[in-house]
C-alpha cells in the first residue's frame, strides 16, 4: 500500500529545495557579478536554469500524476517530457561547456583568458537549442495511455513507439551518460595535470604563445598572459575590500573568482553525481519500455517513486557543490542577503 501523502511531502520538499537553492545561485551570480569578472560563469548560470526547469515544470507535473495522469491531457504530457530531456540535456552541455573551457584556458591557452561574455552567450543558446532538438523526440515518442492492468492513465510510451523507444534508451546510455562524462573526465585529468606542472616549474610552453613575441621564458618560468604581466593579481576578496586602490591606481586588479583545479574538482564532482544520481530510473525506465506490465509486480511503484525522488535531487545538491567551491558566489549571496 502506498501512503499517498509520504510521498507527496516528500516530492514537495525536493521541489522547495530546487527552486530555493537555484535562486540563491541565481542570486549569488547577479550580486557578484561574476560573469563581468569570468565569462565562464555564463555556462554555471545555464545549469542552474535547467535545474531550475526540472524543479518548476517535471516534478510538480510528476508528483501531482503518481497514481492517474489524466488531468495532463495528451498535451501537457508531452509537454513534460520534452522540458524534462531538454533541461537534462542542456545541463550536461553546461557542465561540459566549463570542463572544456577551462581546459582550454589551461592547457591550450596557457592562461590566457580568451572566452569574452558574447561568446559564452552564443555558445550557451547554441547548446540551449541542441538540447531542445534532441527533446523533441520525447514529445513524439511520449503520449497519455491507459494501462488497463493498473487501471489508470500515465504518460508513458505509445505503443506503436516502443520498439523505437529501446533504441533511444541506448542513444542516451551514449550521448547524455557516457560521452559526456569521458569528455569532462578528460579535461579535469588534463588540467590538473598541467597546472601541477607549473607549480614544479617544469611548463616549458614559449612565452610567445602568450605574450605574441620570440623571446622565450627562462627555465622554470611562469606563464603569464598580457595583463598578468602587468598587474598584480588578486583574488576576488581583496578587490571588494579594496575598491578605491583600484581606483588610484587606475588599472583594474585582475580578479581569479576561483582556482582552476577548484572549478575542475566542481565539474568533476557534479558530472559524477549527474551519471550516479540520473542513472537509477534508466534500468527501469528500459525495462519498462520493454515490458509495460512490469509495473504490476509487487512493490514496483514504491521503487520507481524512489528512484526518481532521489534522481530529482540532484538539483538541489548541485547548488551547494556550486556555493561550495564558489567563493565569490558565496560572498555574492551575503551581500544579497545583508541588502535584504
Amino acid at each position: 500500500m502506498i501512503s499517498v501523502p509520504l510521498w507527496v511531502s516528500l516530492y514537495s520538499v525536493c521541489i522547495g529545495l530546487i527552486v530555493l537553492g537555484n535562486t540563491i545561485i541565481i542570486v549569488g551570480i547577479a550580486r557578484s557579478k561574476a560573469i563581468s569578472r569570468n565569462p565562464p560563469t555564463i555556462f554555471i548560470l545555464s545549469l542552474v536554469v535547467a535545474r531550475m526547469c526540472v524543479g518548476i515544470f517535471v516534478v510538480p507535473a510528476y508528483i501531482t500524476g503518481i497514481f492517474s495522469e489524466e488531468y495532463l491531457g495528451s498535451t501537457l504530457c508531452k509537454l513534460c517530457h520534452f522540458i524534462n530531456l531538454t533541461s537534462l540535456n542542456a545541463s550536461i552541455v553546461s557542465s561540459v561547456l566549463v570542463a572544456i573551457c577551462k581546459y582550454l584556458e589551461v592547457v591550450w591557452w596557457h592562461g590566457v583568458a580568451k572566452v569574452t561574455v558574447t561568446k559564452a552567450t552564443v555558445v550557451t543558446l547554441l547548446s540551449w537549442l541542441a538540447s531542445a532538438a534532441y527533446g523533441v523526440r520525447a514529445a513524439i515518442l511520449n503520449d497519455l495511455v491507459f494501462l488497463p492492468v493498473l487501471g489508470l492513465w500515465s504518460c508513458v510510451i505509445s505503443p506503436g513507439y516502443v520498439t523505437i523507444a529501446m533504441y533511444m534508451q541506448f542513444v542516451d546510455l551514449v550521448l547524455v551518460f557516457v560521452a559526456p562524462s569521458c569528455v569532462i573526465m578528460f579535461c579535469t585529468l588534463a588540467t590538473i595535470r598541467r597546472l601541477g606542472d607549473r607549480i614544479h616549474g617544469s611548463d616549458s610552453a614559449p612565452r610567445s604563445q602568450v605574450m605574441g613575441k620570440s623571446e622565450t621564458p627562462s627555465k622554470g618560468s611562469t606563464e603569464l598572459s598580457p595583463i598578468e604581466a602587468v598587474t598584480p593579481r588578486r583574488s576576488c576578496a581583496e578587490e571588494d575590500k579594496n575598491p578605491r586602490e583600484a581606483a588610484i591606481s587606475g588599472s583594474k586588479p585582475v580578479c581569479a573568482p576561483m582556482s582552476e583545479k577548484s572549478t575542475m574538482c566542481m565539474i568533476s564532482m557534479i558530472a559524477v553525481l549527474f551519471v550516479v544520481m540520473t542513472m537509477l530510473p534508466y534500468p527501469f525506465n528500459l525495462k519498462l519500455a520493454l515490458d509495460p506490465d512490469f509495473l504490476t509486480v509487487p512493490y514496483i511503484i514504491p521503487l520507481k517513486l524512489s528512484l526518481y525522488l532521489v534522481s530529482f535531487c540532484n538539483s538541489w545538491i548541485n547548488a551547494i557543490i556550486i556555493l561550495y567551491f564558489r567563493s565569490d558566489i558565496r560572498r555574492g549571496v551575503c551581500s544579497g542577503c545583508w541588502c535584504l
